[in-house]
């Protein structure tokens, strides 16, 4: 017979099979019973990352949860990466934090065919758990893996389609700049060396001469953007750090945010990765910038950049739906003087490095970029 519990969780996958919610809803849903089947005063959820050993923040819920988004749970280090290896549940009591826990429970989520794909982390202030509530919890979480790992496997192959279709798309965009921007280049370089004849002459001509070449200059960078784009990304990977690359790249433009009464706060991780140097403080800047841009006078931008993530959020305008599908495309802007191209650098350099980049916006609250750093072999 289903316990009271188990019934409810049921009632939750009716919903989430039915296609009404998505794998985070599920999730944030599902945590929230936890605590009100567990009396508990905190619920987490981690996932493995791809092909690692490390495990990261997906959802909380509960009065006092309160872990930071950027904490990791590895293989074998601490309880519940011991549980990890071991593949089995722990139950924890008299375990004595600042919140002085009476106890907690940590349990694997596996499945037969990925093996062990995250782990649910149960605590509780007040109630002392007993083995029965751990073989309940560990019932509950053969559910929540295998809602997990069948979205997770559906997603990968969505992606891979998706994947397929963009890189076909982007190539076709690729070899038409590359037309545009010779095609343009082609006049320019008459139309320069004409105004630098006429500039030789005295008189109102040599204005208008200067006005002329500084348009095909411009032109002329434009045809630049163009062919950067169009070209394969190439990286050259080094080992460096994430969070001395964020400074820098704050600290040159913090007299703009200053200038424009835009609040910029830096939060780092100190640790190693391995990226190209320069292609990473591409992103970090053009991030940075757009956040600005963003912004009005008394807004704030944050930023956080450690060896496994990068993240610029910002309390700005925001985007709305329509706008969020389309950022990474090329040429796609919403600014006047935009060439809808900044952000579609970003996506190719994330792409060549293997990374992941995720956007999330509210319309009048703000924008988030969460850069995902896979680890690699430096040269």
């Amino acid at each position: 017979m289903r316990t009271a519990a188990e019934q409810d969780l049921a009632a939750l996958f009716d919903v989430w099979t039915s296609g009404e919610v998505s794998l985070d809803a599920f999730l944030d849903r599902v945590l929230a019973a936890c605590v009100h089947w567990f009396e508990a005063s905190g619920v987490s959820l981690f996932l493995r990352v791809e092909e690692s050993r490390e495990y990261v923040l997906q959802a909380q819920a509960g009065p006092q949860s309160h872990v930071p988004d950027e904490t990791v749970i590895v293989v074998g280090k601490g309880i519940a990466g011991e549980a990890i290896q071991a593949g089995h549940p722990v139950l924890v009591q008299n375990k004595r934090t600042a919140r002085s826990l009476a106890s907690a429970m940590v349990v694997p989520l596996a499945t037969p065919q990925s093996g062990c794909i995250g782990v649910l982390n149960v605590s509780s202030s007040e109630r002392k758990y007993r083995e029965l509530d751990l073989q309940e919890a560990a019932t509950l979480s053969r559910y929540v893996a295998l809602a997990v790992n069948n979205t997770r496997l559906l997603a990968e192959q969505t992606r891979a389609q998706e994947e397929l279709a963009r890189v076909t798309r982007l190539a076709e965009i690729g070899q038409m700049t590359a037309a545009i921007a010779h095609e343009i280049r082609n006049p320019l370089t008459g139309i320069r060396s004409a105004a630098q004849m006429i500039q030789a002459v005295d008189g109102e001509s040599k204005e208008f001469a200067k006005i002329i070449e500084d348009e095909a200059l411009k032109l002329n960078a434009l045809c630049d953007q163009f062919l950067e784009f169009a070209r394969p990304m190439q990286v050259n990977l080094r080992t460096v750090s994430p969070a001395e690359i964020a400074r820098a790249v704050c600290e040159q433009h913090r007299s703009e945010f200053a200038e424009a009464g835009v609040g910029l706060e830096l939060s780092v991780e100190e640790g190693l990765a391995a990226a190209d140097p320069l292609r990473l403080e591409q992103i970090l800047r053009n991030l940075l910038l757009n956040a600005l841009q963003a912004c009005k006078s008394g807004a704030v931008v944050y930023v956080f950049a450690g060896p496994r993530a990068v993240r610029v959020a910002d309390s700005g305008i925001g985007i709305d739906a329509g706008a969020l599908e389309k950022l990474f495309i090329p040429f796609f802007t919403t600014k006047p003087q935009g060439t809808g191209l900044g952000l579609s650098t970003v996506r190719k350099i994330v792409d060549a490095h293997g990374w992941r980049i995720e956007v999330q916006s509210t319309p009048g609250e703000g924008t988030t970029f969460a850069l995902q750093i896979r680890h690699r072999e430096a040269a």
